[in-house]
């Protein structure tokens, strides 16, 4: 399955747009994560015909109604995932068998290998943040319980 993240849209919605064209086009995604800071904004893509999943962020009212989860664990091609959009993890949602932690809020695209687990930012879509980072997204491919995982930059798609 391969799984496009986006994080911090900050409501950009045409960059958003474009990264969606680009998930369905040319990186043949299977599933959408927006991992907050505005994940409505992933409702201007909801007409390509990619699952979607929406974590709410700190700020937003959702993140405060229980009903609605601002972690989500899930197995995907037998990988044990976890999405969130702050890095602050409860200890308790964080397990052995977890090959993956997708994440935003920081800005910084990164991936890194934390004891085994495979920890994904896709960066921000603000044309510049106030660090200097350019906008970013990321594609992650799981396969048979393995992870590949690249950050693309908004610019290299445009």
């Amino acid at each position: 399955m391969i799984i496009g993240l986006i994080s911090d849209s900050h409501g950009n919605i045409e960059y958003v747009k474009t990264i969606g064209r680009y998930f369905k086009d040319k990186a043949g995604v299977n599933l959408i994560v927006h991992l907050g800071d505005e994940c409505d904004d992933a409702d201007a893509i909801n007409g390509l015909g990619i699952d979607i999943i929406k974590i709410p962020d700190v700020c937003s009212n959702y993140y405060h109604d229980p009903e609605i989860p601002n972690i989500i664990i899930k197995d995907i091609e037998g990988a044990k995932v976890l999405m969130t959009h702050s890095p602050q993890i409860p200890p308790e949602c964080l397990s052995k068998d977890l090959k993956a932690v997708f994440y935003g809020h920081t800005h910084i695209a990164r991936i890194e290998d934390k004891k085994g687990t495979l920890w994904v930012n896709p960066g921000h879509l603000r044309e510049i943040d106030k660090r200097g980072n350019s906008a970013s997204f990321a594609v992650v491919d799981i396969n048979g319980g393995k992870l590949d995982a690249r950050i693309i930059r908004y610019s290299d798609i445009t």
